[in-house]
Order: structure tokens, then sequence, then C-alpha cells
């Protein structure tokens, strides 16, 4: 029986939440929003998404947060970015 590969749908929900929260969020509440189980999340957030993603601890290292990387954050080729993104004045 061949393998199956990651579900896009999932990782593209879970990628929306994610840039919905660019200081980071818990697997669980990813999990909420989504509607799709932790083990699940937290199983595409380590395996499929690990290059993409982030940890973000919390200063008492009590919870773990995920975020995308910084360069996710970025303009696209098609936008333009702004002045000050460049370091100019705006």
């Amino acid at each position: 029986m061949p393998k199956i590969g990651p579900n896009n749908f999932i990782i593209k929900k879970i990628r929306t939440v994610l840039s919905q929260n660019p200081e980071g969020i818990w697997v669980r509440k990813i999990s909420r929003v989504t509607q799709i189980p932790f083990s699940t999340v937290l199983f595409y957030l380590k395996n499929h998404m690990s290059k993409e993603v982030e940890v973000v601890k919390t200063p008492l290292h009590i919870y773990k947060l995920f975020k995308l990387k910084d360069s996710e954050n970025l303009p696209t080729s098609q936008e333009a970015p702004s002045p000050r993104k460049l370091g100019g004045e705006a």
C-alpha cells in the first residue's frame, strides 16, 4: 500500500490560524479554531511544518507557542514593500 502524504487542507487551515496570530498561539487553541484534533495539529506542526514554524517559549517556560517564522511574514514579490520596511523614511 502506498504511503499517503500530508493533507494540504489541514496544513492550509493551520497556516491560516498561525498567520492570524503573529505573536504565537497554543496548539490547543489552533485545534479549537480549526476543529482538528490536538494530536493531529501537533503532529503536523512537528513533522510537516517544522521548516516554516518556530516555537516561542513563555517567560517561565510553562507554555510553548507556535508561530510562523519571520520569512513567512515578509512581503511577497507581488506586494511593493513600504519605504519604512526598507529602512527609508515614509
